[in-house]
């Protein structure tokens, strides 16, 4: 028989004790061990009378992004409420210099999860319907869907495509008086009494393999439907050593280069280009051209067609905006001695300056520096006192702000 381990739920209003009984975390040792980590610290931050819910929100809101099920996911949130309540219960007198210290450390943790970037494209998806299957008695347990009342046990139809995955109880009581799965009855009953069919309809796998319409047939429409997108992939991690912060001399923007790459050889013919080199065949270079005079709407294109005139476009253009920048990203393909060689190419306008940032290597090797080459040019971060211009009342913005 598996053991029982005895939990604290944290709520917004209440602490309640919840059984768990499992043998096994649904996590990882490791992963278990971060959680534990970063709840501690949570949990002193509550005890100094401080605000958690900032720090507790955005750790929760990057492990949503990861690679987690809807059941891991709830068992992470409830696992830091847990320890983040143990250690507020055992910090003793709280001194000055510890909420200081304390504070240091929030600090801390926060500029390294703000640092953390995903990619735009998830690579999982799980869609699932629910039906509601009544009150279940206020019993407080995993939330692993934010689907339904949280106090009413719910049946999750998972799917894969268009076809049943799975099917699973949520949030049910700890007795329930299972009887028979019929469809008739099924189609009389209310939701506490359908309550009493789904152990039956999951355990002779009624639905399994079954298309969206089979499921409509048999159990009608849903009460509702739920898409999670997640599993989006890491660019830049809070592992801060592995990476280091370059910040380019013209102070107009920085970026993350991999340690291991050195510190950047300055050109000395152009005081504004740096170059670092991945391996023997390959080379990133970051450059700017600064405070130009005249800036039009295709200033990228001229820039790109300056830097690569003769080179052959490999991918499309793709463009990217923010808050008074634009973005280009384009592969191209010269022959060098008879071989061709690629050119991963970003370029940035920002204000009166346009960055470059290439990646550059043979054709049998530039697949190794794809990946890293977007977590580079996308981890830039522009110095924003570098669009204010002097007036007579002081400074002021770009007026394209």
């Amino acid at each position: 028989m598996k053991p029982v381990y005895t939990i604290i739920l944290i709520t917004s209003i209440l602490f309640v004790p919840v059984k768990v009984c499992t043998s096994e975390y649904p996590i990882s040792k490791s992963e278990l061990e971060r959680v534990s980590n970063a709840a501690r610290l949570a949990g002193k931050v509550m005890a100094c009378n401080l605000d958690w819910k900032p720090y507790y929100h955005k750790f929760m809101g990057i492990e949503r992004k990861k690679d987690w099920d809807g059941r891991q996911i709830a068992f992470i949130g409830f696992y830091f409420g847990y320890i983040q309540q143990q250690t507020a219960q055992k910090m003793g007198t709280i001194l000055s210099k510890d909420v200081d210290e304390i504070t240091k450390k929030l600090q801390a943790q926060m500029e390294k999860l703000n640092k953390i970037k995903f990619s735009n494209k998830p690579t999982r998806q799980t869609k699932l319907w629910w039906y509601d299957l009544g009150s279940n008695g206020k019993k407080k347990n995993l939330r692993a869907y934010p689907v339904g009342e949280i106090d009413h046990a719910i049946l999750v139809v998972l799917f894969d495509g268009e076809y049943v995955k799975e099917l699973e109880v949520c949030r049910a009581p700890d007795q329930i008086d299972h009887k028979d799965f019929l469809e008739s009855a099924w189609e009389k009953a209310n939701p506490e009494e359908r309550l009493t069919l789904v152990h039956d309809l999951i355990a002779k796998g009624h639905l399994n393999g079954k298309s969206e319409k089979d499921v409509i047939k048999l159990l009608d429409k849903p009460n509702g439907n739920y898409i999670r997108k997640y599993g989006y992939k890491i660019l830049i991690d809070q592992n801060t050593e592995k990476w280091k912060n370059f910040k380019h001399p013209s102070g107009v923007f920085s970026i993350d280069v991999l340690k291991e790459w050195g510190k950047g050889i300055q050109y000395s013919q152009d005081p504004n280009v740096f170059s670092f080199q991945p391996t023997n065949t390959s080379e990133l270079t970051i450059s700017i051209a600064q405070d130009l005079k005249y800036m039009s709407k295709d200033m990228l294109i001229k820039y790109v067609k300056l830097m690569f005139p003769k080179e052959r476009p490999i991918s499309k253009a793709k463009w990217s905006k923010g808050y008074a920048w634009n973005s280009i990203r384009q592969d191209f393909e010269e022959k060098k001695n008879g071989r061709p060689r690629i050119w991963l190419v970003k370029f940035y306008e920002f204000g009166t300056n346009i960055i470059a940032i290439t990646l550059s290597d043979s054709k049998e090797n530039i697949d190794n520096h794809k990946l890293i080459f977007e977590q580079i040019s996308d981890s830039i971060a522009f110095n924003y006192d570098h669009l204010k211009i002097p007036n007579d009342n002081g400074y002021c913005l770009f007026p394209f702000l």
